[in-house]
């Protein structure tokens, strides 16, 4: 019975860490996983693996829950079944998968390094997600998006080094907890008050913003119905309309050096189909639109998702072709980008890094832009699909990981919201509600500088991977093992 008050309490505190709307309360994520590595510590190997399959399965059920009854026409496509039968099904097992061979491998240890063990193996679990091919990056990191003081180690370590300090704290807490180990829980609050410490000192010295310039952003909230009609001439020329009165109040509202627009906002290929539209829109706010649309490439007879940025002239003068697909829908649909390249906006900043929707998730992607010049990082995404529940929250959570990785200034504008600025110190402005149609004015500057992160091009992960990797095969092939820190005798 203890061990059952133990698990749920342990998905429970899980499940509240992690980004929403109603409660996110990320601080129980140094906590949440004591009792799962607890109980895979005590139990048999039979057990450990219905435990752990259990908690993933929950865990990921509560927090991707989409409703089958709303918006149905989301699921006529079969091919959406696919990743979400791979998010429900397959990803709790892998995840169990994980855990049990960080148990296996830390147990042929001494005691004291075990934590460092279990956190080396889920870290390099995370990073394998962000590289292989169809891979779907998740991370326990995005627990803490929303306490910029316990996040002042990404600039150096990224959002992997996040979740080793995460994972190696509960894997010392319920390791001192299960074999009294009172140095393990010394540990454990020694890594959490340094992380804490680093962090308040940190943003003490963080450079304030000395050339501020705004930005427009609108929040157009077009819901799933309304893009299914994207292809209605009448509807299209109701949701440009809308469109424009947005841009228009934004431009009288301050004059911003750029207008924002999220993912596919636009008319479905407006470049090629009503650009005197846009154009006309442009000279007349006499302000520079960055807008969503698709482009159709008529060599591989497929569209691409593309963000375009137009002159307040009404020229265009720059395209950016999305690069990293979302797999299975978009792999199927859409061109891919063949190179990322940030877009020259002489305006105040010099090359905008731009990212659409699932890219966000992938930090080489936002650090091949900083490297090639930009100065201010761009996420436009259409989050209607999702509908009003929890994606869209953990989709924005990943924003501030690649400002802080960057040290740039980055906004996330979503279709449907929320929508939010970042500071470099990961530092979240007001967010634009979800559900709502909104406008706002960013104020950003341009940064230029590399942080350690991009300076060691994302080192700190492949080397804990490398490490891990080791450990391992040693384990498995060269190792007699320990139990409970003493070493078997043979």
């Amino acid at each position: 019975m203890v061990d059952v008050l133990l698990f749920i309490a342990g998905l429970c505190l899980a499940i509240l860490s992690f980004p929403a709307r109603e409660i996110w309360l990320g601080g129980f994520a140094w906590i949440a996983f004591v009792p799962l590595i607890y109980l895979t510590e005590k139990h048999e190997i039979r057990d450990r693996f219905l435990i752990n399959w259990l908690f993933f399965y929950l865990a990921f059920l509560f927090l991707f829950w989409l409703n089958p009854t709303s918006q149905a026409s989301r699921f006529e496509n079969s091919i959406v079944i696919v990743p979400l039968f791979i998010l429900f099904f397959l990803f709790p097992v892998v995840c169990t998968l994980v855990i049990l061979l960080a148990k296996h491998t830390a147990s042929k240890f001494p005691i004291f390094s075990r934590p460092f063990i279990y956190a080396g193996i889920w870290l390099s679990f995370e990073y394998i997600m962000t590289v292989i091919p169809y891979g779907f990056p998740l991370s326990m990191a995005i627990t803490q998006a929303n306490l910029p003081f316990l996040l002042q180690t990404v600039p150096a370590l990224g959002i992997y080094g996040i979740s080793f300090l995460l994972m190696t704290v509960n894997a010392a807490l319920a390791l001192a907890w299960l074999y009294r180990q009172r140095q393990l829980l010394m540990i454990a609050v020694a890594i959490f008050t340094i992380n804490l410490f680093w962090g308040i000192f940190s943003l003490q010295l963080a450079e304030p913003i000395k050339h501020p310039i705004t930005i427009g952003i609108i929040q157009p909230n077009k819901s799933w119905e309304k893009i299914l009609l994207s292809n209605n001439k009448f509807f299209q020329s109701l949701e440009l309309d809308k469109m424009g009165q947005l841009s228009r109040r934004l431009s009288q509202k301050g004059h911003p050096k750029l207008i924002l627009w999220p993912e596919l906002a636009a008319e479905n290929y407006i470049l090629q189909r009503n650009d005197q539209w846009l154009r006309n829109l442009a000279k007349e706010i006499n302000t520079p639109l960055l807008i969503g649309t698709y482009f159709f490439d008529h060599q591989t007879n497929k569209p691409s998702n593309i963000a375009a940025l137009i002159s307040e002239t009404g020229s265009t003068i720059g395209i950016y072709r999305k690069n990293i697909l979302f797999p299975f829908i978009e792999t199927e649909l859409c061109q891919t980008g063949e190179e990322v390249w940030p877009l020259d906006f002489d305006r105040g900043i010099d090359q905008l890094g731009v990212m659409l929707c699932f890219e966000s998730l992938h930090p080489r992607l936002a650090g091949q832009l900083v490297d090639r010049g930009a100065s201010l990082l761009l996420l436009m995404a259409n989050g209607a699909w999702f509908g009003n529940n929890r994606w869209p929250w953990l989709h924005m959570s990943f924003i501030g990981f690649r400002a802080l990785e960057n040290g740039r200034y980055a906004i996330h504008l979503n279709n449907t919201g929320p929508s939010v600025v970042v500071s470099p110190q990961g530092i979240y402005g007001q967010i634009l509600p979800q559900g709502k149609t909104a406008i706002a004015m960013a104020e950003v500057e341009g940064r230029k500088g590399q942080t350690l992160y991009r300076m060691s091009h994302g080192a700190f992960p492949m080397i804990i991977m490398f490490i891990s990797t080791g450990l391992i095969f040693w384990s498995i092939f060269f190792s007699k093992g320990v139990q409970g820190g003493v070493e078997k005798k043979s």
